[in-house]
């Protein structure tokens, strides 16, 4: 990605019937080549993985730019009513040498596994969840393994298999909204998955 505009990762979910920047319709850039009409914090953001690198710090899918060119991507089904693919991320990522991860796509929704290799000592999934478009809040309740997001008239919920949701003070924008920071920390397992129906 040209983090001038984007950050690698999942950036965009689009769903019939919810405005375009309800679940994400855009990843969000640290570095924008636009600006806002206020001031925020920009962390680069996307759906997927933050883990904790050999040097301490976190790091995230969306911060590195360079991995596009070793990405490989694998069509695993394609139909009329669901698709299935895997994007294998590789190179030097402060520890993690290999992200994987694996899309389903359906009429039920959207179902995101993603592992990191070799496992680091902590590992998660980060999702921006809509906070404001500047006019409208969101309603976010956050029980558990569970969010659920009332946007305007929009409703939607993201689940994870494994781990607790956990609301960060964290906020990010691109053009669209101002979004607050969802993550999940992996329990003892290899993978975490997202649903978002």
């Amino acid at each position: 990605a040209n983090l001038e505009k984007d950050a690698t990762g999942l950036g965009r979910v689009a769903r019939v019937g919810l405005r375009p920047e309800a679940i994400l319709s855009g990843s969000i850039s640290s570095q924008p080549d636009y600006s806002f009409a206020f001031d925020l914090p920009q962390r680069n953001a996307a759906i997927g993985p933050e883990w904790t690198g050999t040097d301490g710090a976190a790091h995230r899918l969306a911060d590195y730019s360079d991995l596009l060119s070793n990405a490989k991507v694998e069509v695993e089904t394609s139909s009329a009513s669901r698709v299935c693919f895997k994007i294998t991320y590789s190179g030097d990522m402060d520890g993690v040498s290999q992200i994987l991860e694996r899309y389903e796509l359906s009429t039920e929704g959207l179902r995101y596994a993603v592992r990191v290799e070799p496992r680091p000592e902590a590992f998660g999934l980060v999702v921006p969840v809509i906070e404001t478009d500047g006019d409208e809040a969101s309603e976010v309740s956050c029980v558990e393994e569970k969010i659920e997001v009332r946007y305007r008239d929009d409703r939607f919920s993201l689940s994870v298999e494994a781990g607790v949701w956990e609301l960060l003070e964290e906020r990010n924008s691109n053009r669209n909204a101002t979004y607050r920071t969802a993550f999940a920390r992996c329990p003892d397992g290899e993978e975490m998955v997202l649903t978002i129906n």
